[in-house]
């Protein structure tokens, strides 16, 4: 910012007014927090393009056959427990 006040001057052959000086503060003000949180922005936006490519994959993927899943079974021996075996 300080750099912004010692190039005017030379930049545009004119001096630098109080009014110019103090309008540009207040406008460095103004978008210092923007380019603050624009970091955070850029790495919300990837993880949500990473995500969203995650679920497309998963959503078009094939499907599995029930040969290859797991039997579930609830018999009364379990007490109302949910029983895993795995076929063979």
């Amino acid at each position: 910012m300080l750099v912004t006040f010692l190039l005017y001057p030379y930049i545009e052959s004119v001096p630098l007014t109080a009014a110019k000086a103090f309008s540009s503060l207040a406008l460095f003000n103004m978008i210092s927090s923007p380019l603050y949180m624009f970091p955070l922005v850029v790495n919300i936006l990837v993880k949500a393009k990473i995500s969203s490519k995650r679920i497309q994959e998963f959503l078009f993927a094939k499907e599995v056959e029930a040969a290859f899943l797991p039997a579930f079974s609830s018999s009364s021996e379990t007490n109302g427990a949910l029983m895993v075996s795995h076929l063979k």
